[in-house]
């Protein structure tokens, strides 16, 4: 070790120290496990700033008067993100660029994210988690189309609510997100459809377009029509009938 009135330097974990005139290192330069990093300290000893490449990744770090951790500037990968820590060093709020997409991401006071805010392929996007950090409820413009979607305690969608253009329409899922359900009113046309596990329509209420197999001339239901399908699609029983 090489020592002078304000400088130090140490052998495998080369580091420079500079201290005031009291003695209290202020400025700290150091390799530690190739991890190079700039330390500024307070006059009481308190880390304030801190700087270094972890992984590849450049991070700048602002400490509060105790030392502890309250904001982070980074590029993760080549994304830049801000995080923002409360008292207890818990991430609170996180400002970053995913991709091309800006995303705004709330937690709670564990560190948990509840609320995100983003412009998905520009597509404004809420959604929000619940304590476990699985998505339970999203709202987003798709397209300009309002969409709502709700998902159980997994995380996997089950209901899905929006106006595609004009037309509000409401989608229900399984727990294998396979469409099972669907109401719609489309072109003013009312209508209720269920459908089987391999997606196949088995029944319909409401205006249904139906196409006669030996003619091929699609024929209109009126709004009373109920409608079974085999497992193939083919119509099995119709009331009233056409």
């Amino acid at each position: 070790m090489i020592m002078t009135d304000h400088i130090n330097m140490l052998g495998d974990n080369p580091g420079i120290w500079l201290n005031d005139k009291n003695g209290k290192s202020r400025i700290d330069i150091s390799l530690l496990d190739d991890v190079p990093k700039i330390v500024l300290a307070a006059k009481a000893g308190k880390s304030r700033i801190g700087m270094g490449v972890i992984d590849d990744t450049p991070s700048l770090m602002l400490f509060d008067k105790n030392g502890k951790s309250r904001m982070d500037l980074l590029l993760n990968g080549d994304n830049p993100d801000i995080r923002l820590y409360d008292k207890n060093s818990k991430p609170r709020m996180c400002l970053l660029l995913n991709g091309d997409n800006p995303d705004i991401r709330l937690n709670d006071k564990n560190g948990t994210r509840r609320l995100g805010l983003c412009l998905l392929n520009d597509d404004p996007t809420i959604g929000f988690s619940d304590k476990n950090d699985k998505s339970r409820l999203g709202l987003c413009l798709l397209n300009d189309d309002p969409t709502i979607g709700f998902s159980d305690k997994n995380g996997i969608p089950h209901m899905m609510m929006d106006l595609s253009g004009d037309d509000p329409g409401m989608v229900f899922f399984d727990k294998d997100s396979k469409t099972r359900l669907v109401m719609s009113i489309s072109n003013d046309e009312p209508r209720f459809i269920v459908l089987d596990k391999t997606g196949t329509k088995r029944a319909q209420i409401g205006v249904n377009h139906l196409i006669t197999t030996k003619t091929e001339v699609e024929t209109k239901t009126p709004e009373s029509t109920i409608v079974l399908f085999d497992k193939d699609g083919t119509v099995s029983w119709q009331a009233p009938l056409p």
